[in-house]
């Protein structure tokens, strides 16, 4: 019985990031902007969204792990599911999704994330 739905549940996970993996390929092979690109703005915006909804310090680099753990997800779809994977196109993805949102954490260290409300 567990064997059975551990199974199961294997075979969604790989077919969701099937479907993940689909999907960022057809992004990235229409859209208008390179593969580095895409992933400077990915990393941004995640991380931008993780620390507006922590409401936590700019700079806590416990905002980065989020985006870790997505890229470190996205990274294993390109593994499970490879067009053209490389180990180095694997490190500079890495790279490029962590870029800014490293550097801005190391920058803005202990500024507070503006609380919204009155002055």
């Amino acid at each position: 019985m567990i064997d059975a739905s551990l199974h199961s549940l294997k075979a969604v996970l790989l077919e969701g990031m099937r479907h993940y993996h689909g999907a960022a390929l057809w992004i990235e092979r229409n859209g208008p902007a390179s593969d580095k690109l895409l992933h400077m703005n990915a990393g941004l915006i995640l991380w931008l969204a993780t620390v507006l909804l922590r409401g936590r310090r700019w700079g806590d680099p416990r905002n980065l792990l989020p985006l870790m753990l997505l890229e470190a997800l996205n990274e294993t779809a390109d593994w499970l599911f490879p067009t053209k994977w490389t180990l180095s196109g694997t490190i500079a993805d890495i790279f490029w999704t962590l870029f800014w949102p490293i550097l801005l954490t190391a920058l803005i260290g202990g500024q507070p994330a503006r609380k919204r409300g009155r002055r």
